[in-house]
């Protein structure tokens, strides 16, 4: 055989040597081979983009002062438009007539910020004072805070607060959460009884709104697995006809560092048959659920954690 044919010989077999690795490498990266092999000598800009989260234009926050009007600001920067017009904002509850001026005061510029740029405020009223001393529930229940609780709504009403511009009023969250005081079933329907019975008494048209968590466990629970078969005990109480919107708490969840077990899916962690039951006895149709994701990512080395 003549040298030349060995030569085109061997070419042709490299040459389909190089076709069937090229394939073989297409088939397990999807990329074609000739464009990564073009990269390597080619400096390639990269360039991250996102899409519109809605087709509607982004509301106008540049002179929002509230923090949450603010954050709201910097999602809508995230999506190139406008991501909600309802946002959740937290309030604290006064314990004296003096709290409650103070507190309506301050509270109604929130409000009114709200109002001026459109959004509708989702109030949670914790039974907390600015301090952090909480509010016994017995208290609210047998009618001891009822004065200061007249006073603070009120109060708000001389400010210039509408029923409007309360947006959803939801005071004592997560009650089956017993870092409260006196949070149960046999106080918690009796509490919010009396309260959105005086706010309707100050603002008629008020939106109101309660939410319980997905599971009910105690303060020194570090699991939090323990599951709720239904959250009606602590509704059955409610006089039906005062709650417009039930809400529903639960959040993925993982062990520890060395721990073992985790709850990553959301028919779990926030199941909405709860909330269902709890709407159906209500006889309310407007329901919303508080949820989210993890935050930070757990290290050893604290200063290397990311949030």
């Amino acid at each position: 055989m003549k040298r030349s044919h060995l030569i085109l010989i061997n070419l042709l077999f490299a040459a389909l040597v190089g076709l069937s690795a090229a394939v073989v490498y297409q088939y397990i990266t999807g990329e074609q081979p000739f464009g990564a092999l073009i990269n390597i000598f080619t400096k390639k800009t990269e360039q991250i983009t996102t899409n519109q989260c809605t087709q509607a234009a982004a509301i106008d926050l540049t002179t929002a002062k509230a923090t949450p009007l603010q954050k709201l600001a910097v999602y809508q920067t995230a999506c190139h438009s406008k991501v909600t017009d309802t946002v959740m904002v937290f309030f604290s509850m006064p314990a004296t007539l003096d709290d409650a001026e103070v507190y309506a005061a301050e509270d109604a510029v929130t409000l009114k910020d709200f109002a001026e740029h459109s959004v509708r405020p989702l109030v949670i009223i914790e039974p907390t004072q600015r301090d952090g001393t909480q509010i016994d529930y017995t208290e609210i229940a047998n009618g001891q805070k009822n004065s200061v609780l007249t006073a603070y709504f009120n109060a708000l009403k001389a400010a210039g607060i509408t029923d409007e511009q309360l947006g959803i009023w939801n005071p004592l969250p997560e009650p089956n959460l017993e870092y409260w005081v006196n949070s149960g079933p046999d106080y918690f329907a009796p509490a919010i009884n009396t309260y959105f019975s005086i706010l309707k008494s100050v603002f008629p048209a008020a939106h109101t709104s309660i939410l319980l968590n997905s599971a009910t466990y105690s303060a020194d629970d570090a699991s939090w697995q323990t599951n709720s078969e239904s959250l009606l005990p602590y509704v059955k109480g409610i006089t039906k006809g005062t709650v417009d919107y039930v809400g529903l708490q639960g959040f993925p969840w993982m062990a520890r560092q060395g721990g073992t077990g985790a709850i990553l899916n959301g028919a779990e962690f926030i199941p909405p048959e709860l909330l269902s039951e709890m709407a159906d006895f209500l006889g309310t149709t407007k329901v919303w659920f508080n949820t989210g994701t993890f935050g930070s990512k757990y290290t050893l080395d604290a200063s290397q954690t990311v949030s």
